[in-house]
C-alpha cells in the first residue's frame, strides 16, 4: 500500500522509517503548503491543533483525489501549551523566540497536544486522533540553555525542543506518550498498523 506522510517533519519521517511494520509498504513524504495561522482558535490550544490537522488532511485529500492507487495519508500537528499564559507555543521563528520559549518552560510542567489524522482512498471520512501529554522540564542553567540554542535542535519543533534529542535529558514525561510529544498520536499509529496489516 502507498503510505504518504503529508508533513515536512524530519522527526516524524525518521520515526516512521524505523518501523519494521511499514517496510513492506511504499512509504513517501509529501510536505504540505498550508497557512496554519488561518486555523488558529485564540486561547484554545487543543482546538487549534485539531483545526490545523484537519485542514492539513483536507489539503492532502484534494491532492490525491482521483488517484487510482491504493493510498493512505497521514497528517499530524503538535503544539505546546505555554505554562505561564495557557497560550500556543508553535515552532519558533528564530533563535530569540526559541530562547524565550525554553525560558518559559524551564522549571515548569507543560502540556503537549497532538492531533494525527488518517485518510485513505477507501475512507469516506477522515479519522482524527487527539492526545495530550504532560512534560516537566528541569530548571535550565544559562549554559544549558545556550547549548540547546546553539545546537539548533529547536528548529522546526513546537515549544523549541525535541524530547528525543538533546533537550530530552532535561525532560521528564509525567503523563501521556513520548510519541505524542514527538508529533504522532499513539492511537493513530495503532490504527495505521491495523489498517496496513490487512493490506
Amino acid at each position: 500500500m502507498r503510505v504518504i506522510l503529508a508533513s515536512g517533519s524530519v522527526r516524524r519521517r525518521k520515526w516512521l522509517e524505523s518501523q519494521e511494520w511499514l517496510h513492506n509498504h511504499d512509504f513517501e513524504v509529501m510536505p504540505l503548503n498550508l497557512m496554519e495561522s488561518d486555523h488558529v482558535s485564540p486561547g484554545d490550544v487543543l482546538g487549534t491543533v485539531n483545526n490545523v490537522a484537519r485542514a492539513k488532511a483536507e489539503t492532502a485529500r484534494h491532492a490525491f483525489e482521483g488517484n487510482a492507487s491504493d493510498w493512505l495519508i497521514l497528517v499530524s500537528d503538535t503544539l505546546v501549551e505555554n505554562p505561564k499564559t495557557g497560550g500556543i507555543m508553535g515552532k519558533p521563528r528564530g533563535r530569540e523566540e526559541a530562547e524565550r520559549m525554553l525560558s518559559s518552560l524551564s522549571g515548569r510542567s507543560h502540556k503537549v497536544h497532538t492531533c494525527t489524522v488518517l485518510i485513505a482512498s477507501d475512507m469516506s471520512e477522515v479519522e482524527a486522533y487527539s492526545e495530550s501529554a504532560v512534560v516537566s522540564m528541569a530548571c535550565l542553567k544559562k549554559g544549558e540553555l545556550s547549548s540547546l540554542i546553539n545546537g539548533e535542535s529547536w528548529i522546526g519543533k513546537a515549544g523549541s525542543y525535541d524530547i528525543m534529542g538533546p533537550a530530552g535529558k532535561y525532560m521528564r514525561l509525567m503523563s501521556g506518550s513520548v510519541l505524542t510529544v514527538s508529533g504522532l498520536a499513539e492511537s493513530a499509529v495503532e490504527r495505521l498498523k491495523e489498517i496496513l496489516s490487512r493490506k
